[in-house]
């Protein structure tokens, strides 16, 4: 039996589907994307637009994705960068330590190896390589191999090494072997641990700025082994030159030689230079020497010298002149002067001396003047020299006040007012 003929849907029929698939669009949405996270542009659209806004939508979210994927790419590849850049740095560090220290290293060995051979003769072809070793039978020079540019290097370090040790030492035993200063090795090692003095700025002077001028002795006893023996060649005159030039650096330093003439005054003094303390001298100040190269003459009137007197002044065996006044140089004198027994004029007047004058001048026969006058000085010089010497025929000092600071029956003049 056929059946009836259907009807045709209803436009109710109709709307109540489009009704239902809106529904299911928007259902979708909501269950794939929350209000928060929607991206931008998605609306809500009535009709058949809605499968368009998602693909709209999720075209959006893609973008977005991919952008953020690029930016963590792009920081990734910055924090690499500053990572190597970090490490390229500390790595750098550590060679630059690792090379010095390697210096370093190198530098004591050289220094320990001049040391502890205590010779003269400089490398042998083998510690540095040098071009010619000992003589064949035939007695002509056999030539090594392997000499280069290093090689040259390493062993001009080595013989600069040896002549600081070599300079080192013979310093040291001049000034040990002096019978002026009185030094034994006892007083010498504890000249080299004290603290800065002008002691031990006069014999660092020397074995480190001086070596131009101790060059001659180095040559002339370059040749003689072991080092002990060497030294031990010196004559007492070339003793007595090192010791002089020693004693001569230390009244520099406690005189604060850096600042004589600041004033620009006086005639500028060559001094610190690598010519003989005989040259250290103008026309009619500084030092000057006798004709065997003793020191005969110190004279640095008005040279704003400061400072004390040092006790080396008694190295000057020789001397005849110490000009130093006019200065502002302080305290006492130095007993030493006592045995410059040729001594003729000291003049240390016009200066800020203090302390008793020493009773060792009286020991002065040779003594012509002597100006002590514009000090803070006291004394007898009475007993020192009117009583004791025939010979002196002029003396100043501080004999003016009553009672004078200076005792002096024989002074032609006193000052003190």
């Amino acid at each position: 039996m056929d059946s009836p003929p259907r009807n045709p849907p209803s436009e109710a029929f109709h709307a109540h589907d489009l009704a239902l698939a809106e529904d299911d669009a928007n259902t979708q949405v909501t269950e794939g994307t929350s209000d928060d996270a929607r991206p931008a542009g998605l609306m809500k659209s009535g009709g058949g637009g809605a499968m368009e806004d998602i693909a709209a939508a999720g075209d959006d979210l893609e973008k977005q994705l991919d952008y953020a994927r690029q930016k963590r790419k792009v920081q990734r590849r910055k924090n690499l960068w500053m990572g190597g850049i970090f490490a390229l740095l500390v790595v750098l560090l550590l060679v630059v330590i690792i090379s010095s220290a390697t210096a370093k290293n190198k530098s004591s060995k050289s220094k320990s190896s001049a040391v502890d051979h205590g010779d003269n003769s400089y490398s042998t072809s083998e510690d540095a390589g040098s071009s010619y070793s000992s003589s064949s039978d035939s007695g002509e020079p056999m030539v090594t191999s392997g000499s280069s540019d290093e090689d040259e290097s390493e062993s001009s370090s080595v013989e600069s090494d040896r002549d600081v040790v070599y300079v080192d030492q013979l310093v040291e035993y001049a000034l040990s072997k002096s019978p002026s200063l009185h030094m034994d090795q006892n007083k010498l090692d504890q000249l080299l641990n004290q603290p800065m003095t002008p002691q031990l700025q006069a014999m660092e002077y020397m074995t480190s700025d001086d070596k131009k001028y101790l060059n001659a002795l180095l040559q002339t006893h370059m040749s003689a082994e072991p080092l002990g023996e060497a030294i031990q060649t010196l004559s007492l005159r070339q003793i007595d030159t090192l010791v002089e030039r020693y004693a001569v650096l230390v009244l520099y330093f406690s005189l604060n030689g850096h600042d004589w003439n600041k004033s620009g005054l006086r005639p500028a003094i060559p001094v610190l230079n690598s010519e003989s303390i005989c040259e250290w001298n103008t026309v009619d100040s500084g030092l000057k020497c006798s004709t065997d190269g003793s020191l005969d003459v110190i004279d640095f009137t008005a040279y704003e010298l400061s400072g004390t007197l040092p006790t080396e002044i008694g190295v000057f065996k020789a001397l005849r002149v110490i000009f130093l006044d006019r200065n502002e140089i302080t305290g006492p004198i130095p007993s030493e002067i006592g045995v410059l027994s040729q001594l003729r004029n000291l003049y240390l007047d016009h200066n800020q001396l203090s302390g008793v004058i020493p009773d060792e001048l009286t020991h002065l026969d040779n003594l012509l003047s002597t100006r002590l006058d514009n000090n803070n000085l006291t004394g007898n010089l009475t007993k020192i020299f009117c009583d004791n010497h025939n010979g002196i025929n002029s003396i100043e000092a501080d004999c003016f006040m009553d009672p004078p600071e200076v005792e002096c029956s024989c002074c032609l003049s006193c000052g003190g007012v």
